[in-house]
């Protein structure tokens, strides 16, 4: 019996040296791979991007790589999405999609997908809200109470953007739609996006076509405003107001006529530039 005990001895002592050491390289990974879930979750389900942040950075030492082989990606990219952040919470509409572009672009795991989609929101509720806004009258008696009414209908989580659309002059929403328009379609330009970069490359051979006007920051303010109906272009059966052929798809034929003999983008002309742009396409295509 003590033969045996003598030789089970060196083979158990053997046995609960390897358990444990298993046991504490194993537990410590497992460690490392739940606090770095739970610092995602804080940015992708609890939209807490700083907290999320500062945990990720926690996980930066030589034993927490071994395990989480991209955090040094991560936490890049958790930086970024901080940044948008804070964009939003000052209604600065252009850094924000700067750096929510750069963000897509390092997230090729999508690992940061629902906290992106948060963002993403947004940027899309203040620009749908923004083209319905540019759609009323603004001289109207009851026209903050139109936007307010407009505002309800989007789920804003950040206050300077309502403030922002409530308070902001015509031209600067148009300007920020403008904006909104142009980092959208370079964003899913830089991404790959195949269906945006055919329309992209259309819009390129467009705007290259000869005599092609180009938009300036000294570009003159219209006195005919958005809410009163364009002449007649020939062979359309009703007018149509300068909102519905600048920023619907409703206008989309009427603004494809109007821009072919602008010879540019519409948002770079004046009403009065659009006026004239119908009577010479008129003048043209009479009789």
């Amino acid at each position: 019996m003590k033969k045996i005990i003598s030789i089970l001895m060196p083979i158990l002592a053997i046995f609960f040296l390897v358990g444990g050491t298993y046991y504490y390289l194993t537990s410590g990974n497992k460690n490392f791979k739940e606090e770095h879930s739970k610092y995602i979750s804080l940015i992708n389900d609890s939209h807490d991007f700083n907290s999320g942040l500062k945990g990720l950075e926690t996980l930066t030492t030589e034993k927490a790589k071994e395990t989480l082989r991209n955090i040094d990606n991560d936490i890049d990219i958790a930086t970024e999405l901080v940044k948008v952040d804070e964009a939003l919470n000052n209604a600065n509409l252009e850094t924000a999609h700067e750096h929510l572009k750069q963000a897509k672009k390092l997230d090729t795991s999508h690992i940061f997908s629902k906290g992106i989609s948060y963002l993403e929101d947004q940027l899309d509720y203040y620009d749908n809200a923004l083209i319905e806004i540019l759609k009323l009258d603004s001289t109207s008696p009851n026209y903050a109470d139109q936007v307010k009414t407009i505002l309800a209908k989007y789920d804003f989580k950040y206050n300077a953007l309502k403030e922002k659309l409530l308070n902001s002059e015509t031209s600067e929403l148009e300007q920020d739609h403008k904006t909104n328009v142009t980092k959208k379609e370079e964003t899913k330009k830089e991404l790959g996006d195949k269906e945006d970069s055919k329309k992209e490359k259309s819009s390129e051979n467009k705007g290259n076509s000869s005599g092609k006007h180009t938009a300036t920051d000294s570009k003159k303010t219209s006195s005919i405003p958005n809410t009163k109906n364009h002449p007649q272009i020939i062979g359309q059966q009703v007018p149509e107001t300068y909102n519905t052929i600048r920023y619907t798809q409703e206008g989309a034929t009427s603004r494809s006529i109007i821009e072919n003999e602008l010879k540019g983008d519409i948002s770079n002309f004046t009403n009065e530039e659009i006026d004239a742009a119908i009577a010479s396409y008129n003048a043209k295509n009479q009789g």
